[in-house]
């Protein structure tokens, strides 16, 4: 009895551990086998879908808004409106501005220009000057001399022609003849052998008849017939006209602006 109860618990003993091992074998199971790695195929790129970029319709450009026209102030200057310039109508030159425009003859004949050697003059003319400009010529101490108020001067002109002018101071103080008005000429035939052509308003010039004269100017205030020469005198207003004919013939011409 001594020797079993020595050896129970050595039975017991072995008894526990199987029984202990057993339970071990259902705890803890055996691990399995690790499963070779499975082979993850690279993800596929998917293509970036290219996108249209439709353009958007250009806006109208934007209406500009009037400006506003500025208040002045109180103390401000109010500007005027700028108006519309008057174009300048262009002077008409009269033949003494201009001689060689001559005007159109009317019935008036008093009031016309006459011609000299194809270019028109309207007496009085202001000065001599107008003539020199047109080749006349005088002599070189003859527009020095000094003439009192209302007084004249005759001079004779040439360089294209021969001729005797009057010329006067219409002023009321005394001044040189050259600063002087010619308002009278005298034209005959012995001058027009040196070149001058002398043509009075109305067309008559020398060599006219007494039928010419009057159908140009009417009846002449004054007649003065000898046997050899006739005399006729027209005076208007504004000038003084005397031709002298021989056998029906104009031979010399006093023409005088009053």
């Amino acid at each position: 009895m001594k020797t079993l109860r020595g050896a129970l618990p050595l039975f017991l003993v072995g008894a526990l551990l199987l029984s202990l091992a057993a339970c071990g074998a259902e705890t803890t199971p055996d691990p399995a086998p690790s499963a070779a790695p499975s082979h993850t195929p690279a993800p596929t790129p998917t293509a970036t879908p290219t996108s249209t970029v439709t353009p958007s319709p250009t806006p109208d450009p934007p209406t500009p808004s009037p400006t506003p026209a500025p208040t002045p102030s109180s103390d401000a200057t109010p500007t005027r409106p700028a108006s519309t310039p008057t174009p300048t109508p262009t002077p008409v030159p009269t033949p003494e501005d201009d001689p060689s425009t001559p005007d159109p003859l009317t019935d008036a004949w008093d009031t016309q220009p006459l011609t000299i050697n194809g270019v028109s003059y309207r007496f009085p003319l202001s000065s001599p000057a107008l003539l020199e400009k047109n080749g006349w010529h005088f002599a070189s101490d003859s527009l020095d001399t000094e003439l009192s108020a209302g007084e004249e001067l005759w001079i004779p002109a040439g360089g294209v022609g021969t001729l005797m002018l009057g010329i006067r101071n219409l002023s009321e103080e005394t001044q040189e003849a050259r600063a002087c008005a010619v308002t009278r000429l005298n034209h005959n035939v012995g001058y027009a052998e040196n070149g001058t052509v002398l043509t009075l308003p109305g067309g008559i010039s020398l060599g006219a008849s007494r039928a010419d004269i009057e159908a140009a100017y009417g009846m002449p205030n004054t007649v003065k017939e000898t046997p050899l020469i006739v005399h006729l005198t027209y005076r208007t207003e504004s000038v003084a006209l005397s031709l002298s004919l021989i056998r029906d013939a104009v031979v010399d011409l006093t023409f005088e602006s009053l």
